[in-house]
């Protein structure tokens, strides 16, 4: 393994911050013996006294054993810890003993060795680190003659290891406090969305209850119908096999297609787990069958100039459900105003590398006070009761972030018109 393999596995990859701390311990310790054997070597400059060089060795040894102690145990351990800071600030005390003006260059690794513990465990542990790293300077301005005799500066870089760590501190509490409130305005948006998911998937369940209504009510009309005749040719004596069979397999058809209508309902409100290849007039004209009894119901006429062969990624089942979501307001609108020659245009095209889907009615439009609001959730301008606010909040939702593309809506000539766009994939010749 390479050493920049190590050092990335060690500060990038590893989630082990106290392990990381290890190999950086390692790395300095290193760097303090190659400093002080470069100046044997190449200066002739005995900087360490023995003892020096015992203790710098000492610490060596614990920084590897340290290292895989953590490896093996890589539990939570005070002691391991309190250890750890103890020999760090021990190694600086000592570094900074022997260079004296040169140590202004290891100095800050007080400020490093506190801030760092602090960071990475919490307060405890920084207000340890820094009462080691008072006394450990503390002695230095005792007891070193260099120290002694710059005394003014000593002070002030005593001063600097208490003030700068505390400031830390306070500055930590306030990230602390920022991220807990981060999280809990998180945790609530979660549960607010998680509620308007369920208030969505009921609404749409009501809209699915009442489409079917009206799917059945013809094929229900014809059941009766079926029977109805059987009972008046068995008055009159004249019902016969053929009769019976004829009307058997009349009410099976219907029956079967009555049972498809729920399997095609239910598949249609089935989210997708992953994304895949779509066509964009097959998921629309897929969401128009779940309510065109209902539009026939209300006369409203839709036309459809859809571009065959557009392909986009993305969730079939859950763009279905937007376009249904914009056929539903459109068809309430209509109703709501009673609209003469009510009609929806649909329309799907490929435009600048998009794929751009238009539903557009013709039921006045949108007031432009509100206009800007209507993707709010909980926002409608439904009567009491008759909308929760959240189809279309949903439906921007699913778009947007779930699909990376873009629903707005506009004004048109004579009424609102929804517009969303979508990458496309493929493009094929059909």
């Amino acid at each position: 393994m390479s050493a920049q393999n190590l050092l990335e596995k060690a500060f990038i990859s590893n989630k082990n911050e106290e392990l990381s701390q290890a190999v950086a311990r390692i790395i300095f310790v290193v760097i303090f013996y190659t400093y002080f054997i470069t100046n044997i070597l190449i200066l002739d400059n005995e900087l360490l006294s023995y003892a020096g060089w015992v203790f710098l060795s000492v610490v060596l040894l614990y920084s590897m054993i340290h290292y895989y102690w953590i490896i093996r145990k890589p539990q939570k351990n005070i002691l391991r810890r309190m250890i750890a800071i103890t020999i760090d600030i021990s190694a600086v005390t000592l570094c900074i003993y022997f260079l004296e003006w040169a140590s202004l260059i290891i100095y800050p690794v007080y400020l490093w060795i506190i801030v760092g513990n602090g960071m990475r465990f919490g307060s405890t542990y920084l207000y340890t680190a820094m009462v080691l790293a008072i006394i450990g300077f503390g002695l230095l301005l005792l007891y070193h003659p260099f120290w002694s005799a710059n005394y003014k500066m000593g002070y002030g870089l005593m001063g600097i290891i208490v003030v700068l760590p505390l400031f830390f501190l306070v500055m930590l509490k306030r990230l602390q406090w920022s991220n807990q409130q981060l999280l809990e305005e998180l945790a609530l948006r979660k549960r607010q969305e998680a509620i308007m998911i369920e208030q969505s998937r009921h609404a749409a369940m009501g809209e699915m209850i009442s489409n079917i209504a009206h799917q059945w009510r013809q094929p229900l009309n014809t059941i009766s119908l079926v029977f109805h005749n059987i009972n008046i040719l068995h008055q009159l004596g004249t019902l016969d096999d053929k009769t019976i069979e004829s009307s058997v397999e009349t009410g099976t058809q219907i029956t079967q297609m009555m049972s498809k209508t729920i399997d095609d309902f239910r598949n249609f409100f089935t989210p997708n787990k992953y994304k895949e290849l779509f066509s964009v007039a097959q998921s629309i004209e897929n969401a128009f069958t779940m309510i065109e009894a209902s539009l026939k119901h209300h006369a409203i006429e839709v036309l459809m100039n859809l571009e065959k062969g557009l392909q986009c990624y993305g969730y079939p089942n859950e763009f279905s459900q937007v376009v249904l979501n914009l056929l539903v307001n459109a068809k309430d609108v209509l109703e709501e105003h009673r609209v003469k020659g009510a009609t929806i245009l649909i329309s799907s095209y490929e435009q600048d590398g998009n794929a751009v889907v238009v539903v557009e009615d013709n039921g006045g439009g949108i007031q432009e006070e509100i206009i800007g609001k209507i993707f709010e959730p909980y926002f409608t301008t439904k009567e009491q009761g008759k909308g929760t606010g959240i189809g279309l909040y949903m439906s921007k939702l699913i778009i947007d972030e779930h699909m990376g593309g873009n629903l707005s809506v506009q004004n048109s000539d004579t009424g609102a018109r929804f517009i969303i766009t979508l990458d496309v994939m493929k493009k094929t010749g059909a």
